[in-house]
């Protein structure tokens, strides 16, 4: 898998309390042999961020594929 920027997006309307779910999980490479993860709910001021080796680029991006990240 190329390592180049992703941009997910789950939307889950039917989701307990009936207020849904509108999450996005952004995958931004870095020069130095890592990527950022952004994440959280859409329009939210203070997303989450955490940093990964290139490793593991193809298995968080499959296991967000997999919960139903499109």
């Amino acid at each position: 898998m190329d390592i180049c920027e992703k941009y997910l997006l789950y939307v889950d309307p039917n989701s307990a309390g009936g207020n849904g779910h509108n999450k996005y999980y952004k995958m931004t490479p870095n020069k130095d042999g890592t990527w950022t993860a952004e994440y959280g709910r859409v329009g939210c001021a203070s997303p989450s961020k955490a940093n990964y080796p290139n490793s593991q680029f193809a298995k968080k991006y499959n296991e967000k594929v997999k919960k139903g990240y499109v």
